[in-house]
């Protein structure tokens, strides 16, 4: 919050006015370690028309094998991951994440993927469903899974195993880079996580 002080004066009266702008905050180490973190978060809420964001889990604090624990039915979520590359992306489930036994796909079609920092220094992108009606894999033994093919999927040992993506298949590829946009290597689809956050949306 920044705090603007107006004064006026002329030679009838004086007076001075205070002004508070809100600016955009919320609990994550990810984005508020960013330079351009302020702005990250305002491009995060005008892509999910979200009044509020709570995080709900955080890699390094709760470890690495609860996801599904802090995770599952707490309603929209954005899925916020920094690799090891420095490349900040992730995605915006738009049903609540759950842990079937078998692997079960489901159609979320107002998900994306996102990149918000990466090697190509492109400006923060949204890419959007194909409308496949396979947005978003539940799985006990995955972590978050966005995708049929997958265009981004999270194992389970988050920290340890990290992700990987074959992005873009159920996602558009406005940009033309493929899953590097993630992984920031075209050599490999896979990557190591820094750190994970989710965020409960409100709306």
């Amino acid at each position: 919050e920044f705090i603007i002080y107006s004064f006026y004066n002329n030679l009838i009266e004086s007076k001075s006015e205070i002004y508070k702008i809100k600016t955009p905050n919320i609990d994550s180490n990810i984005l508020n370690e960013s330079k351009r973190g302020n702005e990250f978060i305002k491009k995060l809420n005008e892509w999910t028309g979200c009044k509020g964001m709570e995080l709900i889990f955080r890699g390094t604090i709760d470890g690495s094998s609860v996801f599904h624990n802090k995770c599952d039915n707490k309603g929209e979520t954005i899925t916020l991951i920094k690799n090891e590359k420095g490349n900040i992306f992730g995605g915006y489930a738009s049903i609540p994440w759950t842990n079937p036994n078998n692997k079960t796909w489901l159609s979320a079609p107002e998900s994306f993927l996102f990149t918000l920092s990466n090697i190509y220094n492109t400006e923060p992108t949204k890419f959007p469903s194909r409308n496949d009606q396979k947005e978003v894999l539940h799985y006990s033994g995955y972590g978050p899974i966005f995708g049929y093919g997958t265009d981004l999927g999270i194992n389970v040992d988050i920290l340890k195993d990290g992700g990987w993506c074959g992005f873009p298949y159920t996602y558009q590829d406005f940009l033309g880079k493929g899953y590097s946009i993630f992984s920031g290597d075209f050599n490999t689809s896979s990557f190591t996580i820094k750190e994970i956050e989710v965020f409960k949306i409100f709306k």
